[in-house]
């Protein structure tokens, strides 16, 4: 049994000098988060100030567009400590579009993207936590009725074109809109969609590697003075949201306007579609622990995953001093914290990566 212990001990050793010593020396490809349709408008002594106030304003408005559509509501107190220079800080770019430029007015179409490590950053600073938590795609089949007819994959289906251009345009969660290519349309009849034939939906979904999929049904009923936009959100499972209805008035409605639909119900319904399309009741945080040799780890990592809000640790890389890994735990990030801090464990974030600390060796 002891010389067991040697030839793992010497494994452990010779593994810590091919792997790095540091928590954070690993070189990550940074993702970018991006939010699209930013319209601004300003009006200043000239058009350089217009347009440099817009600009602001609209960077300002996307990442809190982005936060509202990644935190949840209790949050929402803490992020309006966030400072504008901490959002320049995350910033990665911009583009602009239909630029409309007076002499003393600046008017444009915005699409702004952000760093994710950089937002979770602030976000943590300011006390509130992201979970690296990847729910698999959502599919979303949208249809219209409109005139008396039913529109799927016809052309003049401008509520589909909306769901297109949020999709393409914002990947803050993961929304998969159908190509409508001729497999599509051999495959999915619009009469699959209103009679919610599960099978039938269920099978075309595995094209987009699809665990659920979503009908999101617009009638649109056109008025003598208004029109009104009566929405009918289903999931074929009934396991992402209940089914739902919300109705919009507008004079007309035009392809913005359902544009600006789209982004109300995601905004709504986000939090139950990240939290129910993965149907694994765990969430997962990437964590850093220090140890002092072999039986340090063993010892921590064993703790760890005999603690009963913990289901396991996933360890992406270890040395001769240090492990990064994603610990899968059940309840709130919050949670996790007071129940460790009741163990007598600590958390602290340190450069980007929250740290596990445990002095006891027992």
């Amino acid at each position: 049994m002891q010389e067991i212990k040697k030839i793992i001990l010497w494994i452990f050793i010779i593994g810590s000098f091919l792997l790095p010593g540091n928590l954070y020396a690993e070189v990550k490809q940074r993702t970018i988060l991006t939010v699209a349709d930013i319209k601004v408008s300003e009006i200043a002594e000239d058009s350089r100030k217009a347009r440099e106030k817009a600009i602001n304003a609209g960077q300002i408005e996307a990442f809190n567009k982005l936060l509202a559509s990644l935190i949840q509501p209790a949050d929402k107190e803490k992020i309006d400590k966030v400072r504008e220079g901490d959002i320049a800080s995350a910033l990665q770019g911009f583009q602009v579009n239909n630029e409309k430029i007076t002499d003393n007015s600046y008017s444009a179409s915005l699409t702004v993207s952000f760093y994710q490590d950089a937002v979770k950053d602030i976000l943590a600073k300011a006390g509130v936590v992201l979970i690296d938590k990847e729910a698999p795609p959502i599919l979303v089949l949208p249809i219209m009725r409109e005139g008396g007819k039913l529109l799927l994959w016809e052309t003049g289906n401008k509520w589909k074109e909306a769901w297109d251009k949020f999709a393409s345009a914002n990947n803050f969660i993961h929304i998969v809109i159908p190509l409508g290519d001729l497999e599509d349309i051999k495959n999915l009849k619009s009469a699959d969609i209103t009679s919610a034939d599960y099978q039938v939906l269920q099978a075309f979904s595995e094209k987009y590697r699809a665990k659920d999929v979503i009908i999101a049904e617009a009638d649109i009923q056109t008025g003598e003075k208004s029109s009104k936009t009566l929405i009918t959100m289903r999931s074929t499972a009934g396991s992402l949201i209940p089914t739902s209805q919300m109705s919009f008035e507008a004079e007309t409605i035009t392809e913005e306007k359902l544009y600006k639909f789209v982004e109300e119900l995601v905004i709504k319904n986000k939090e139950s579609w990240l939290i129910n399309a993965d149907k694994n009741p765990y969430r997962k945080v990437k964590t850093g622990i220090y140890f002092s040799g072999l039986d340090d780890w063993l010892y921590k990592k064993n703790r760890l995953e005999s603690m009963n809000s913990i289901e396991k640790l996933e360890v992406h890389e270890i040395s001769s001093s240090n492990a990064v890994f994603d610990l899968y735990y059940k309840g709130s990030f919050s949670e996790l914290s007071d129940y460790l801090r009741s163990k007598g464990i600590g958390l602290f974030r340190e450069e980007g990566l929250w740290i596990i600390e445990d002095g006891k060796n027992e």
